[in-house]
Order: structure tokens, then sequence, then C-alpha cells
């Protein structure tokens, strides 16, 4: 994995050991750049209770036998800010379950906290609504799945391990999953290190992402996400791509985030348009 540092970005591209990378070519950690923000030092458990706590929050839940998180799935709940600090930064040995919260721009405990992290605007097209701030604990996983868009993963607490396969090899890295979870309507299967070692894979990266780096994922690159401490804290910071002919109808399939669309590389505009209604109408009967 490239490791960088902010000054290694210069017009949407990284400049490393004297090469030039765009973006989109190669995932790359840039080093300390969270570190900076407010959000490093303050979003503490005390600080967040003591400040938003009252706040109402909607967090996922699953059976702590489970612990894979995929939001068009998961069951969720109302609960005060508080009350979710409460069991994400414990074990919790008692509870049946684990929790997980994304608070998304359109809420109003992101306008509170967004005073305290700074948007790098190395790429153009900054993606707000994509954006938000994910807690979480020791043991959720996000299986493998991909975006469209650019994406860093900023680190502000905690550790994660992350796993990336290249889009050439999501024929290989699906072949043993449920055709259901092709569509993110069922959480992809979760991979261990060696079961993906096993698979021979050309181009695979696995690695752990530190308090205050920043994971840049290119776009239709598959990742499996593990959280590994409780009071886990990141956040996904979104640019809009042109990698696809069709960029409005791939921003349409979101909600139901269609992977067949570059998995089965489409570009006759009228069969895409069918794929995706038939998988809204699979979408909203698992809701």
């Amino acid at each position: 994995m490239i490791r960088i540092t902010p000054h290694h970005i210069q017009n949407q591209q990284i400049f490393f050991n004297g090469s030039t990378i765009p973006f989109g070519c190669v995932p790359f950690i840039v080093e300390g750049y969270a570190s900076h923000w407010r959000a490093f030092s303050q979003w503490t458990y005390e600080n967040l209770k003591t400040r938003y706590g009252s706040y109402q929050v909607k967090c996922f839940y699953v059976d702590k036998t489970d612990g894979t998180f995929l939001q068009q799935v998961n069951q969720h709940t109302l609960v005060s800010f508080e009350k979710f600090l409460s069991l994400v930064f414990s074990d919790n040995p008692t509870d049946a379950h684990q929790y997980y919260l994304r608070i998304d721009t359109q809420q109003p405990l992101f306008t509170q906290l967004e005073k305290d992290f700074v948007i790098p605007d190395w790429l153009g097209h900054y993606n707000h609504s994509a954006t938000g701030i994910w807690i979480g604990q020791k043991g959720n996983v996000t299986p493998f799945h991909h975006d469209w868009w650019h994406g860093f993963l900023a680190q502000v607490s905690g550790k994660k391990r992350y796993h990336l396969v290249h889009p050439l090899e999501g024929a290989t890295l699906q072949k043993q999953w449920d055709p259901e979870s092709q569509f993110d309507l069922a959480p992809a299967p979760v991979f261990s290190s060696s079961e993906l070692d096993s698979l021979h894979l050309e181009t695979y990266c696995e690695g752990m992402l530190e308090p205050g780096e920043m994971l840049y994922i290119p776009p239709y690159w598959y990742h499996q996400i593990d959280t590994l401490e409780n009071g886990n804290i990141s956040m996904p910071i979104r640019y809009d791509s042109t990698m696809t002919p069709h960029v409005p109808l791939l921003q349409f399939s979101q909600n139901s985030i269609l992977r067949s669309v570059t998995n089965e590389q489409i570009t006759d505009e009228d069969q895409l348009i069918r794929w995706l209604g038939r998988n809204r109408r699979l979408f909203e009967e698992k809701e």
C-alpha cells in the first residue's frame, strides 16, 4: 500500500517516488491528515455525551453472533446519542446485540459536528450528501461491496482493518456469494485474511487504518472493513466520479446499490433501466 502525506497531492494527482498517479488508479493511505482536526482530540466519550447526548439518533443493530452491518437490511432503533455512546464505548457482555451509527449529513447532529473537521480539496465534485460519520464497536464488519465514487475513509478514533480487491477480480471474489448479496439486499460473506489468500487474487490489499490516517478507495474497488476497537469513529468522505457513461443512472441506483451495473459492464441504457427497475422491486420487497 502506498503511504503519502497531503503534500504529495497536487492537481488531483499524487506524486510518489518520481511517478505521477491520477486518482482512481490505486488505493493509498494519507498519513496524519485527520490528526489535525479538532475532532481527533475532542470526539471522546465524555465530550460527545456532554455536548450532544440529548440528540436522538437512529442506530443499526444485529445479533452479537453476527456483527455484519449493511444498512439496507439491518434493523434499527431510535435512542438518545448518550445511550448509543454508552452501548458502543464498552463491550456490554450482557447485551445480545452489536450497534452501529451512521450520522448522515441531513441529520442535525452532523451539522453540529462538522465544525470539528476539514474536508480536503484534493478532488472536485465533493458529494456532501454521501459523506457521514460512523461510530461502532469491536467486531462490527462492513462486508465486501463497491461504490462508484472516489472515497476517503478518515479514521478519527480506534483502528480498522481494510481489505481491498481490484474491480476486475470481482468475479473471482463473488464465486461463492449468495445471488441476493450481489444486489446488496443481503450481506456478502465475511472473509478472513486466510480465505482471501486462498483465492490467489492478483490485486489484493490488506492493512490497518490507524487513528489520524485516511484510506483512499478508488471507484468500484471492492472493500471489506473490520472494526477492531470499541468507540470506533471514522468518516467516509466522497467525491463524484465520472468513470462511467451513465452517472445520473448510477446515482439513482445508489439507494439499491446495483452492483451488476458495473459487474456486468452494461452499456445499453434500456437494459440498464430494466436492471434498475428489477432491483428496486427486490429492494422494496426486502424493506
